[in-house]
C-alpha cells in the first residue's frame, strides 16, 4: 500500500490520498458486507439440502456466483480507479439487482 499510495502522491497531496484510501477502504468494506449477506441469504438452502451439490446447474448458483464475483469485483475496481460508473452502475446497483433475484429464488426454493 505504501507504494502505491507513492504513486498516486506523484499527482495528489498527502491529505487527498489518505482521504481517498479512507474512503475507498469504507466502500470496499460495503461491497464485502453486501457479499456476506448473500451467503447468509443463500445459507438456508444449504442447511436444509435444497441445493445439487453439482456447481452451476441451478440459475441461483450463476445469481450468487456473479453478486460477488463479478459486479463485487468491478465495484470495488471501480472505487479503486475512481470509476464512478463502474462502481455504481456496474457495480454497487448489478449486486444490489442480484441480491434481490437472490431473495427471490431463495424464497422460491423454500416455498416449494
Amino acid at each position: 500500500m505504501v507504494r502505491m499510495k507513492s504513486v498516486c502522491g506523484s499527482c495528489h497531496s498527502t491529505g487527498f490520498v489518505d482521504d481517498f484510501y479512507i474512503a475507498a477502504d469504507k466502500a470496499t468494506e460495503r461491497v464485502n458486507e453486501w457479499v456476506i449477506e448473500s451467503d447468509e441469504i443463500i445459507q438456508p438452502l444449504k442447511d436444509l439440502g435444497l441445493l445439487t451439490p453439482e456447481p452451476f446447474d441451478e440459475t441461483i448458483d450463476f445469481v450468487h456466483f456473479n453478486l460477488w464475483h463479478h459486479w463485487g469485483r468491478t465495484a470495488k475496481f471501480g472505487v479503486w480507479m475512481q470509476g464512478p460508473d463502474y462502481s455504481q452502475w456496474h457495480g454497487a446497483y448489478e449486486i444490489l439487482h442480484e441480491m434481490a433475484e437472490l431473495k427471490e429464488k431463495v424464497a422460491e426454493k423454500l416455498a416449494e
